[in-house]
């Protein structure tokens, strides 16, 4: 066990009480007990370090700007010193042990050409004056040429970086100007009396004021009741740095953006409120895709990499709390991101969590979130109706399309309304035909979309509560948070969630620091009930299904097999063989539980001179574990039971062969990376020039482990099962076929290993201009023997002029410009890919059984990490007062030794073709952030917007094959062909409907033609095809609005997508007659002659014509643009301002409304282009609905 498994348990014990305890009270009592001891321990800490405010100094012939560095790092003292003083000033030998900073102060300043005055905590040095033969200090109402101040938030907290600017007689700025230091603080030199300054901070309104010579404290006022907190400084994972000093390209979010939102994930509160971030909700994998700026590979990992404090996540982002979040920053350029080398590609989003801050008292912050979301609107998808597919079946049983499968001995499943015909065509009871014709009449009028919204569907659920308590001083800074989130969804899918933060920062001496984090998150998963398109009988669901009667009694369906036949074997001892959907979910339940501990700690020391040494740690863990019960009353586990039993003719008996019982499914896995990197930084300043520079090496180790087994005869009351022979096959009792039965048992474990060694510097002359320098080398276990191919460079360089500040430059109408430029290349890699053969073992040959392997990779020594080069130019600006200030920036990405198919000798064994770095493509776009206040005074408004254009193209590809089909249907969107964007939309060519029979016609040499084999085959190529755009969006983003009067805000936004094409679904007449799947452009289809000048659908034709739905499908009709816009949400908040009588600092009281839907689209067809990939589930989200309490005590 590790050194940290006490406090791992003592959490999962706490955890584990507060689970079981449903009670909301007694949950309560426990989260305050775990917040009361933690707060003890960490503020007891915080206390001791309070009582050590003296200094001890041992100095001999030091600068006297060293010194004062010291006193300030030790003491809770500011100074403020100009640099002339600096310059004059003579070196320093003082020692001193555990003293008072005011008794020190005459030492420091003994012999110095200049004198001293103290106000509060703030020091400042005084220029002397000579009366007669001797010196003294000035009178400090005589020193008009000093101005001092401190620049602080509506919360008293201070403003680092705030613009402070002398004006002129004409109320314009003059060259006279300065910026806040860390706490706040500011020092002007001016030597008119009575003279002006102007304070500017983004966000804040600015302020004009009427100096004086005493110490100023100016109090900035936010544009908005809820304005977001401006951070000045961005995180790369590695360091911190103000957006003054970057070259590259950054987009930042800050919580207060973030929590605009409510959704339960932070990954999903991202793409309405980032700029150059898209989601594709259609990708092909099934999973929601994130793109920063476009595709940057072919057939390699698209997704950003994701950090976490510092270190890349390995985990479950779904285990992260979106209260602990302080900010996010996502890399979009190789300057920002090429630091990150091999995994910064696809660009890279930064999270940090929420710190301490020092000297700040203790505070507890609550935050209390209830949400309910509608049910979907089933009938808002487009289907065919039950009465409409009555008469199909009618028609097809007259034409006897069934009857194949009612003589068959597979027995397969029938549909009632067949069944019931089958019956009337066998009486000869006319009374009996007349209740078959009125039974079939009735489920004309049945919907099963009704009992699916009225038992499946229900309202969703989501609560969040998170407590956090953070407190700082000058030596100790702390915070801790807990967290529980239950979201039930509107299929009653459950998911809680438990999370603890801790982070501790500890000044153990003048020189050395130490951090330690711990980050715990506890998930407990349950599924639900069924969704529409989620219950199949036979091979799919019938529109006139009865799920339940009228009581709310479950109704069977028939699932595998035919009603008739299923009424034959009632008396053979089988158990019940039918499938009851509104129970069945109650005995087939899917529980996961995953745990994520990220432990995390560095020690700083700080250097001589202007050096420091860091060296951090962090280990991650993730544990999973699935389980799925099947239990006796289960649909599964009766169908598996009944499936191979052996009816005893002579006796009469069943024997069942697969224990009586459920059957209880494992699968486990562990996920552990360890973290180690050192790192040396360099940070000089002296008069024009600042150097910073970062240089170190980490190691970084992630392995994986995985295992399952399926037991049967499962009894989960005593933890039972049984045991059969799995080792011979078994006689199917429907089929007669023999068959194994699953083991379930599976094994894997993986290990990955990477080493890299970077380098980061910038340097800046005189606040103008700025040189960025990065470079990384990576090597891992992954790829090939060549040492080259292990070790790959990445690098990046950027300049960057203010232009802004230079003395040619009048700020009165923009106030900031600058410019910017950077290229560099970072890279991408698949660990699903290796450059060594590697062989996979597997349990016993089912049919031999002995152990059996295969190939899972196969040698490929020249495979390496994909590289990406960008080039990004940017401008910022902002007007005077800030009224518009923003971003905008082109790029042009191009990627190289990208993975693609090439083809290899097929006499290797090993196929065909191989994966190599042997693709190319490129994108390009542009980004523009742009901020503006509308109004301000009583009422404030303010409004930004989030715009990019991006587009790619394939510039090398081996094509496998240009057949036609390869660029519509099939499972591989990638086009393939050069100079088409990645993922393309192609259709076939359309000569519309034939007049005579309704039949579709495509285009064969030059002709209207019906001979869909070859328009469609082999033969067909790309070029044959109608080429209509990019299935990814070119221009995306989005707008948002903020309005606030008083203590009430409004913040309402827009998202939108434009420039793009999507494949909507239609009827599909084979599926209609198999499967019951039909779409309601059923009722559109050719009917007559003259029809095909006003609709597109083919005509039903009975038998189906071979190969028109390999064609009409695909064919232009059905391409529609995707463009569209979206009300994203809307937030309403009050915000209550404690007193000095209130028990509180401040309460924020939120409405919010998240779904509101698409206020305009493109496409004239009703669909939303954001989630049209099934005709069955396709149907947008509903309205979320929630309330939000944020409290600091």
């Amino acid at each position: 066990m590790n050194k940290f498994y006490g406090v791992h348990y003592l959490m999962r014990y706490l955890f584990a009480v507060i689970h079981r305890n449903r009670r909301p009270v007694i949950q309560a009592v426990i989260i305050m007990k775990l917040i009361c001891f933690l707060t003890f321990a960490l503020s007891w800490g915080a206390w001791a370090s309070t009582m050590a405010q003296k200094v001890t100094l041992r100095t001999q012939g030091a600068t006297f700007k060293s010194v004062v560095q010291q006193i300030q790092r030790q003491s809770g003292y500011s100074f403020i010193i100009k640099d002339e003083f600096f310059k004059q000033a003579k070196p320093v030998s003082l020692v001193a042990e555990d003293k008072e900073v005011l008794d020190l102060l005459p030492q420091l300043f003994r012999g110095q050409p200049f004198g001293y005055a103290v106000q509060g905590n703030i020091v400042s040095a005084i220029a002397l004056s000579k009366k007669g033969n001797s010196v003294t200090v000035l009178d400090e109402f005589q020193l008009q040429q000093t101005i001092r101040g401190r620049v602080i938030n509506e919360k008293g907290e201070p403003l680092a970086g705030a613009s402070v600017y002398v004006l002129d007689d004409q109320g314009k700025r003059t060259t006279v100007q300065t910026k806040t230091d860390d706490q706040g603080y500011f020092l002007l030199e001016q030597d008119k009396v009575g003279a002006k300054i102007e304070v500017v901070y983004l966000g804040y309104t600015t302020k004009t004021i009427l100096v004086s010579s005493d110490m100023m404290t100016i109090a900035m006022k936010p544009f908005s009741a809820e304005v977001e907190e401006v951070e000045v400084m961005m995180s790369t994972g590695y360091q911190q740095l103000p957006k003054e000093r970057a070259t590259g390209s950054f987009s930042f979010v800050g919580k207060d953006r973030i929590n605009e939102q409510i959704n339960f994930n932070i990954m999903d509160r991202l793409p309405a409120v980032a700029s150059g971030l898209v989601v594709d909700r259609n990708a092909k994998s099934g999973k929601e895709q994130f793109l920063v700026r476009g595709m940057s590979t072919i057939q390699g990992e698209t997704q950003p990499l994701i950090v976490l404090d510092n270190f890349p996540f390995e985990g479950d982002l779904n285990s992260i709390n979106p209260d602990d979040i302080q900010n996010i920053t996502i890399l979009r350029d190789a300057a920002a991101a090429s630091i990150w080398g091999a995994r910064a590609g696809n660009g890279v989003i930064v999270i940090t969590t929420k710190k301490g801050t020092t000297n700040q008292k203790l505070k507890i912050d609550l935050n209390l979130l209830t949400t309910v979301q509608q049910k979907p609107d089933l009938f808002s998808l487009d289907r065919v109706s039950s009465s409409d597919m009555i008469d199909v079946e009618t028609m097809l049983f007259n034409k006897g399309y069934y009857d194949g499968s009612i003589n068959s001995t597979q027995h397969p499943v029938l549909s009632p309304i067949v069944e019931l015909l089958i019956h009337k065509k066998a009486s000869q009871d006319q009374y009996e035909i007349t209740e078959i014709d009125e039974e079939i009449s009735r489920l004309r009028n049945v919907d099963v979309r009704n009992d699916f919204e009225k038992y499946f569907y229900q309202i969703g659920l989501q609560q969040q509560s998170t407590i956090g308590l953070s407190q700082g001083t000058d030596r100790l800074i702390w915070n801790a948070s807990v967290g529980n989130g239950l979201q039930i969804n509107n299929l009653d899918n459950r998911v809680r969630r438990n999370n603890v933060l801790m982070n501790a920062k500890v000044l153990l001496s003048k020189s050395l620091t130490f951090e330690g984090g711990m980050n715990i998150s506890f998930q407990n998963v349950r599924s639900g009930r069924p969704g529409y398109g989620n219950i199949i009988a036979g091979s799919g669901l019938f529109p006139y299904a009865e799920l339940a009667d009228a009581d709310g009694n479950a109704l069977p369906l028939l699932k595998d097999w035919s009603g008739m036949y299923l009424e034959q074997q009632v008396d053979k001892g089988l158990l019940d063989w039918r499938y009851y959907p509104l129970e069945d979910y109650k005995h087939s339940v899917q529980r996961q539980q995953i745990q994520n501990t990220i432990l995390s700690t560095a020690l700083t020391y700080k250097l001589p001179k202007w050096f420091g040494f860091s060296l951090r740690y962090q280990y991650q863990a993730e544990s999973g574990r699935m389980e799925t019960l099947s239990d006796i009353d289960s649909y599964e586990a009766r169908n598996m039971i009944n499936s191979y039993a052996v009816l005893n003719t002579a006796t009469g008996k069943t024997d069942f062969k697969i224990p009586k019982g459920g059957i209880f499914d494992q699968l486990n896995s562990m996920l552990k990376s360890h973290n180690v990197r050192g790192q040396l930084d360099f940070n000089w300043e002296e008069d024009l020039h600042k150097v910073y520079a970062l240089m170190g090496s980490e190691l970084r180790n992630v392995s994986s482990l995985g295992n399952g087994n399926r037991l049967y005869g499962y009894n989960e009351d005593n933890l039972s099962y049984a045991q059969f022979d799995l080792t011979v096959p078994y006689v199917h009792y429907v089929t007669g076929a023999k068959n194994y039965v699953m083991n379930g048992l599976s094994i894997s474990q993986k290990e990955n290993r990477f080493i890299s060694t970077f380098l980061n510097a910038s340097y800046l002359f005189d606040e103008k201009y700025t040189a960025t320098f990065s470079a990384r080398r990576d090597a891992s276990n992954l790829f090939g023997l060549n040492v080259k191919d292990k070790w790959n460079p990445f690098w990046s360089a950027g300049l960057g002029w203010t232009i802004s500040n230079e003395k040619f430059w009048n700020p009165n109408v923009v106030s900031y410009l600058k410019l910017r430029t950077t290229y560099g290349k970072g890279g991408n890699l698949n660990p699903a890919k290796v450059a060594l053969t590697t062989i996979k073992y597997a349990g016993p040959n089912p049919f031999t059984q002995t152990p059996y392997a295969w190939f899972d990779n196969y040698a490929n020594p020249e495979l390496k990490w994909e590289s990406v080069s960008t080039v990004n130019i940017g401008l910022d600006f902002a007007m005077k007062n800030k009224r518009i200030s923003g971003t905008l920036e082109g790029y042009l990405k191009k990627g190289h030794d990208l993975y693609g198919i090439t083809p290899v000798d097929y006499t290797t064994g090993i196929g065909a073709f191989v994966v190599k770095n042997v693709a190319a493509m490129q994108g390009k776009g542009l980004d523009l952030n742009l901020k503006s206040i509308n109004t301000t005074g009583m009422l404030r408004w303010n409004s930004d917007l989030n715009l990019s254009f991006n587009s790619d193209k394939i510039t090398k590809y081996h094509m496998e094959s240009r057949a036609a089909t390869q660029f519509i249907r099939s499972t591989n969107p990638i086009s393939g062909k050069e100079a088409a964007p990645v993922y393309s939309m192609y259709s076939y060519k359309w000569m519309g409907l034939d007049p005579t029979d309704g039949a579709a016609l495509g285009l064969l040499d030059g002709q209207p033609s019906r001979e869909y084999r070859k328009f469609t085959g082999s033969n067909a190529t790309v070029d044959d095809l109608v080429f209509h755009g990019s299935i990814l969006p070119k221009i995306f983003g989005s707008i948002g609005n903020t309005i606030a009067w008083r203590d009430w805000v409004l913040t309402m936004r827009w998202t939108f997508k434009f420039d793009y094409y999507f494949r909507r679904e239609t009827i599909r007449y084979s599926s209609l007659f198999s499967a019951w799947n039909g779409h309601g452009d059923f009722n559109e289809r050719w009917r007559q002659s003259g029809d095909e000048k006003k609709t597109d659908i083919p005509a039903m034709a009975y038998p189906v014509l071979s190969g028109a739905e390999n064609f009409y499908p695909y064919a232009e009709p059905f391409v529609e643009r995707g463009d569209h816009m979206r009300f994203e949400y809307l937030n309403l908040a009050y915000r209550i301002k404690g007193t000095a009588k209130n028990w509180f600092k401040d309460v924020l009281l939120s409405l919010n409304v998240n779904n509101l839907g698409l206020i305009y689209r493109k496409n004239k067809v009703g669909i939303d282009p954001d989630f049209s990939t099934s005709s069955n589930t396709g149907f947008s989200p509903s309205k979320i609905y929630s309330f939000n309490i944020k409290c600091t005590l």
